[in-house]
């Protein structure tokens, strides 16, 4: 009940940190399409390290397969796994590093979650820009290809939450990153 009486006194801190744009661009009983934006106030090589370098500040410990993000890695090469490894050997494979671009973008390829149990493909790209303001637009664009179980409307706005949850994540660690140390 006291929670209640804080919310709206909270919710302000949460919209600060939520992506510029959210949307399921298509959901069809073989494709879907979600994209996620937003803008940081930092450079593409600020966004990359911390894309890179702190998945585990970033990505929510929720949608890891044994609950802990400090066991989230990304390595930053073709090839390269976006993978959580634990220190009694339990291992996953997030996604797999297909691309990468510093200047502009990376892209993974497989599916998250329980998307792996349904065989389809999907393919997360990450790109940016730096806008005419010296900040940097980036957009998250993930297409899943196949058949999906269910319905694909309610899978794709389900995918684009967690995305999106991720994202908002990333631009708080970016902005923490950014602030002068005391």
């Amino acid at each position: 009940m006291r929670t209640a009486l804080f919310l709206p006194l909270l919710l302000p801190l949460f919209v600060v940190a939520l992506p510029a744009s959210a949307r399921v661009v298509s959901a069809e009983a073989n494709v879907f399409v979600v994209e996620q934006g937003a803008t940081f106030s930092a450079s593409p090589s600020a966004v990359f390290k911390t894309l890179t370098e702190d998945v585990q500040h970033w990505w929510s410990a929720e949608h890891t397969y044994f609950g802990k993000a400090h066991n989230l890695t990304i390595e930053p090469h073709a090839g390269g796994c976006f993978c959580e490894r634990t220190d009694d050997g339990r291992q996953a494979e997030h996604l797999r590093v297909v691309f990468v671009d510093r200047h502009r973008g990376i892209k993974f390829t497989g599916g998250l979650g329980p998307l792996k149990d349904m065989g389809v493909s999907g393919t997360l790209s990450m790109t940016w820009a730096t806008t005419s303001t010296g900040k940097t637009k980036m957009t998250w664009r993930y297409r899943v290809t196949g058949p999906v179980e269910g319905d694909p409307q309610a899978l794709a706005a389900a995918v684009d939450t967690v995305l999106g949850e991720q994202l908002a994540r990333l631009v708080e660690t970016v902005h923490k990153a950014k602030l002068p140390k005391r």
